[in-house]
């Protein structure tokens, strides 16, 4: 003879009981099973009349509701992954652009446009990316066709590694990258001048930087019909990069100087020992990161 079952109970995410006329109960489970799929321990259950075999007001209420579970399920698997960044380890050929307004005696004023290629190595630590680069090559080209300023290898030799923390922030964009390069001092000691940059040459704060028996650090300028000279000078600068990961492979952003003061302190030429008025000129201020393999040089940087 059949054996009907009535259904006490429905509902979702725990588990329902029904109760046979003979008084036996059958767990059954939070979602209803495909017929292909019935667990084994559900095959010996009573069986069901043909009247309680159609799908009940409550199956049909489960199967409703089933897309937008595992739509929500998908949501938060998604929000999930995306929730981490890009893995940023290892080494990238950095390039840094800056542009300069100097105010230069005898030429008047002029725009110097510099580029920075840097080699900088990420990695992991105590929960944050961390950064460090050295420079090695710098190419500065001013707008004007009356000067050239090239920077000796000493000078870029003597430009010292730094190391900083980066910043990765979500939005709804993806992720924004910050990395503040900290101040940098160039041809003197600031913890000897007070933190003020000194403006004589003879101040007990500058020393020689790079190592060519000139104080402070020296420059080379080309000017034609004058020829080529050096000038000696210090300098303050604060500089920082954001932008956005675009993947683990490429960052791009631009480059916010936030501070730059520079001092002549001396010249082979007396007509240009006075200093510059210099400060931070629009334009010219994009920077990117892209990937090199593990363990390469400035000269497979330089070669790019």
């Amino acid at each position: 003879p059949r054996t009907s079952v009535r259904v006490q109970s429905c509902s979702i995410g725990r588990r329902s009981v029904s109760t046979s006329s003979r008084g036996s109960s059958v767990a059954k489970p939070d979602m209803p099973y495909p017929p292909s799929k019935k667990p084994a321990s559900l095959a010996g259950s009573p069986s069901i009349s043909s009247s309680a075999s159609r799908p009940t007001s409550c199956t049909m209420s489960l199967m409703r509701r089933m897309p937008l579970l595992l739509l929500g399920a998908w949501s938060t698997v998604s929000v999930a992954q995306e929730a981490t960044p890009p893995d940023l380890t290892g080494t990238f050929h950095l390039r840094m652009r800056t542009a300069t307004q100097a105010k230069v005696p005898v030429i008047g004023t002029t725009i110097v446009n510099t580029t920075s290629d840097l080699l900088a190595t990420v990695t992991y630590k105590d929960g944050a990316y961390v950064q460090t680069h050295r420079t090695c090559k710098v190419n500065a080209v001013p707008t004007r066709g009356i000067a050239r300023t090239v920077l000796p290898p000493t000078f870029i030799n003597a430009l010292p590694m730094k190391t900083y923390q980066l910043q990765l922030t979500q939005d709804s964009k993806g992720w924004r990258f910050d990395a503040d390069l900290k101040p940098q001092s160039i041809g003197y000691h600031p913890s000897q001048s007070g933190g003020v940059m000194p403006k004589d040459k003879h101040h007990a704060a500058i020393f020689d930087w790079d190592g060519d028996g000139k104080p402070g650090a020296s420059v080379m300028v080309d000017i034609p019909v004058i020829g080529e000279f050096r000038i000696y000078m210090v300098q303050f600068s604060h500089a920082r990069l954001t932008g956005r990961v675009e993947s683990r492979d490429r960052v791009t952003g631009k480059t916010v100087m936030m501070s730059l003061d520079q001092q002549t302190i001396g010249a082979d030429n007396r007509l240009f020992a006075s200093s510059p008025s210099i400060a931070p000129a629009p334009g010219h201020r994009a920077f990117e990161m892209e990937r090199m393999p593990d363990g390469s040089s400035c000269a497979d940087l330089v070669d790019r």
